[in-house]
This record gives C-alpha cells, structure tokens and sequence, in this order.
C-alpha cells in the first residue's frame, strides 16, 4: 500500500528541497502524456517525455554528423522543452481521427490552451527557472536557426517513427498519404537540411503503398 505524504512531513523541508519535489511532480505530469504516435517495439503510444528525450538526440546526432555548427547545449536545451506546455494543455495530433479508436484534441483549440498552459507554468516555475521559459518561447517565436532546426526534426523524427513502424499510427487512425504529406511537407521545409532529407524520404513513402490506410483491407 502507498503511504500518503503528510504535511507535518513536509512542512519543515527546506525551500529548494520543496521546490525539488514539485518540479519533479510537475515533469511526472508532462512525461504521462500521451501522444497519438504508436513506434516500433511498444504495444502502447509514445508518450511526451520519450518524445522529447528522443527529439534531443536526434538533433545531436545531425548536428554532429553534418557539422552543423549548432550550439549544442541551446539545442538540446530547447528539444528537451520545447512540448513542455502539453503538461496543461495535452498533446494535439495532426492526424484525423477518423477511426473511432482514439479521440484527438480538437486543432482548432490548441493554441488557446497551450498559452494558458504556458501562463501556468510560468507563474509555477518562472521566478525559479527562467531560462527554461526563455526556451519554451524560443522555439514557439521560430526565430532562431535552433528553433527552425528543431520545429522541422520534430515532423521528420515522427515520420521516421512511423515508417520505421510500418505505418501502424496511420492505419489506425485512418490515414492516407496525400493529407499526411500535406502537413508535414511544409513544417519540415522550415529548414533545409531537414526538407532535403525528408524529400530523400519521400520517395520511399511514396512507393510503400502499405504504410498507410485502405478501407478495402479489413
């Protein structure tokens, strides 16, 4: 059984101790969220912690392996928050939920609640950490080559999930390639190392015709 924590166990911990455990709760809260991605080797969806987790070293690598010149610790600094506001405000697929199965958050809220969510977590945690609120804004103003970098990989990371995983994501959620492509195509164009290797990609999702949905296969 699960000891509840009391408040005459907790009332004379010091403040930084204090200030560790919420954070760590606040992170608790962010790393369940649920993503609408299913990747290789898990019978569950991916959830936000792994994604970011994921997203900061795959910018790694490419900044390494094509000696992009990036500030390492910006970037990775950035990746590892830059979906931090889904704490609040849930994660928003861009896929249709066309299947029943899995009820998205409606697209047309999603900036509405991810500013609210922003505003709470900066009256939770920005007098304590600022730095990580000036990352979060970074990579929503998209108006650093990081940001740009790292808001392109985040769609390119996702489609090479879902290859890699035989298009689960997007046969469960009813999708063809045409409308898929339409949205990814241009987020990924935001930087061009990123649109030059996913249009090298492209051409093998074209071909892969068992990637993606078909209402004539039960």
């Amino acid at each position: 059984m699960t000891k509840n924590v009391s408040t005459a166990e907790t009332q004379n911990l010091s403040q930084p101790l204090q200030d560790l455990l919420d954070f760590v709760k606040f992170l608790n809260i962010f790393r369940s969220i649920r993503r609408v991605i299913w990747f290789k080797g898990t019978r569950g969806r991916e959830r936000d912690g792994e994604h970011c987790f994921q997203l900061a070293l795959v910018a790694w690598f490419l900044n390494e392996r094509m000696k992009l010149g990036m500030d390492l610790l910006r970037l990775i600094s950035v990746a590892l928050v830059h979906d931090l506001v889904e704490t609040y405000a849930g994660d928003t697929s861009c896929l249709p939920d066309l299947s029943g199965r899995i009820r998205t958050l409606s697209k047309a809220t999603k900036q509405e609640r991810e500013e609210a969510s922003l505003r709470r977590i900066e009256f939770q945690w920005g007098s304590k950490i600022p730095s990580i609120l000036e990352a979060i804004r970074e990579y929503e103003a998209q108006e650093t080559e990081a940001s740009r970098f790292l808001k392109a990989l985040d769609k390119l990371v996702s489609v090479i999930n879902i290859y890699q995983d035989n298009g689960r994501t997007l046969k469960k959620l009813h999708t063809l390639f045409e409308p898929w492509d339409a949205y990814k195509r241009p987020h990924m164009a935001r930087h061009l190392v990123i649109k030059e290797l996913y249009e090298e990609l492209r051409v093998i999702l074209m071909m892969r015709k068992d990637l993606y949905y078909s209402p004539t296969v039960a």
